[in-house]
């Protein structure tokens, strides 16, 4: 019975602790994430600051305070005499933390409040009791410069508290007097209170841990977002923006839209002159998202031009293209590309297709698809051959290019937005005489429209050159 009845006591005194415990880490969770101790110093790569210091110091040296003021009442010790009762508690791990946690200063700081108070609730084992109180907090500071400021690991942690409570009560059994009274206080308190701080700190260093790894983990998430935003810039600066891009030219109108699904995205789109009266238009999407796509994509986009500002048939630059990339394609990424070319004067359209979308003509609130060469895509086939097409061109008439983003667009049950509908947008739109901006928009709306919530699984991108004439 008497090896129960002992038992049961640490069992109590124990969870009468480790309550104490979780108070105190709930209490550390919530200023943590509250951002009130958000800046507290526990990875070793800044400087913490006098605020910071003077926060640690004075909320553990407050939490210290009240893990003796709700210490666990054991009764009266043995040799001890009427009224000295045994009192358990986890006074040291606030202090012992705040060192951790702030250096010396705020240890030491910590250590002393709980120090003093301890030493005004007076009894026998005030002194040893105090005085081990403060070293807790002077050890956790020091150990703040062993550790490189970087807190304890769980384990380690777990040791440390330990070792320290062991040190405490042997202070217990030094100081205070009668020798039976300290063994009596000792005997009965070793066990519950070693395993509470030890349990303690260990909890801590966890979630100090946990918190770490999430700082970590939230840096290279901001710096890896950061370099996206950045890639997403120089992606969208290597395409033209500015529209009406020639506006000393009034034998067209032109503009172009790209929406990556993405922070960067394989679409691509280009126009230029090829000479005087020749403008040279450009649509292409990359197989694949994100950065691989879009490193593909700026390959692609600089070998065609660079070709076709040859001057050559749109099949040979085509095929000259894809006989560059095939080669060093490691990757198996490939590119469809529609290639066309408008003779201002003459009033035709020239075009190479690489396995993309048929375009569509529009005039007058009419809109049909144009009747092309499929071919290979680039990148993926060696010695491919492409055909070069013409279309003649009448004044009033639009060329529209876009990306398999627009027509297999989703809404939330599923559904593809389709050419039918791309073609209806087309003609409703059109039918009102607008600009190539207007235009453009009005699809793009229809096309969100459509989507509704659903989330954009492709990038999206468009291209229509208008066609006045050779007016005076």
């Amino acid at each position: 019975m008497g090896i129960l009845s002992l038992l049961t006591d640490y069992a109590l005194i124990l969870i009468d602790l480790l309550q104490y415990v979780c108070v105190l880490l709930i209490i550390f969770y919530l200023l943590f994430q509250t951002g009130v101790l958000k800046k507290i110093e526990i990875s070793g790569r800044q400087k913490t600051n006098i605020k910071e210091i003077a926060l640690i110091l004075l909320l553990f040296g407050f939490l210290a305070i009240l893990a003796s003021k709700s210490a666990f009442k054991v009764g009266d010790a043995t040799a001890c005499g009427p009224g000295m009762e045994a009192k358990a508690n986890v006074r040291d791990l606030p202090p012992l933390i705040a060192g951790l946690l702030g250096g010396p200063v705020a240890g030491i700081g910590a250590g002393l409040i709980s120090g003093l108070y301890r030493l005004y609730e007076g009894g026998v084992t005030a002194v040893p009791c105090s005085i081990a109180t403060f070293l807790a907090g002077v050890s956790g500071g020091i150990l703040f410069y062993i550790t490189k400021k970087k807190f304890l690991r769980p384990l380690h942690a777990a040791i440390y508290a330990g070792s320290y409570e062991i040190f405490h009560l042997g202070l217990v059994l030094l100081i205070t007097r009668p020798f039976d009274c300290a063994f009596g206080l000792v005997k009965i308190l070793f066990i519950p209170m070693v395993a509470a701080n030890s349990f303690g700190l260990f909890l801590f260093a966890f979630m100090i841990r946990r918190a770490m790894n999430y700082q970590v983990i939230k840096e290279k998430k901001d710096k890896i977002e950061a370099e996206l935003h950045t890639a997403h810039e120089i992606q969208i600066n290597m395409l033209p923006r500015i529209f009406p891009p020639f506006p000393d030219r009034k034998e067209f109108d032109l503009y172009a839209y790209m929406k990556p699904a993405k922070e960067v995205g394989g679409d691509f789109y280009d126009f230029f002159f090829v000479d005087r009266n020749k403008i040279c238009v450009v649509i292409g999407d990359v197989s694949d998202k994100g950065v691989p796509a879009a490193l593909f994509m700026t390959i692609v986009k600089t070998l065609l031009k660079t070709e076709a500002l040859r001057n050559k048939p749109l099949n040979e630059v085509l095929q000259r293209v894809n006989d560059i990339l095939h080669p060093d394609n490691e990757s198996g990424s490939f590119v469809t590309v529609f290639c066309a070319v408008l003779d201002t004067e003459a009033g035709e359209i020239t075009f190479a297709n690489g396995g993309h979308l048929a375009p569509v003509i529009c005039c007058d609130g009419s809109a049909e698809f144009v009747k092309i060469d499929t071919n290979y895509i680039l990148g993926c086939l060696p010695e491919a051959t492409f055909t070069q097409q013409k279309l003649g061109m009448k004044p009033g008439e639009t060329l529209f290019l876009y990306t398999d983003g627009a027509t297999e667009a989703n809404n939330v049950q599923r559904e593809m937005f389709t050419s039918s509908r791309l073609i209806g947008a087309l003609k409703k739109s059109h039918a009102r005489d607008k600009d190539m901006k207007s235009l453009v928009h009005d699809v793009v709306d229809e096309i969100a429209a459509f989507s509704g919530d659903a989330e954009q699984y492709d990038d999206i991108t468009i291209l229509a050159l208008h066609y006045r004439g050779n007016r005076p």
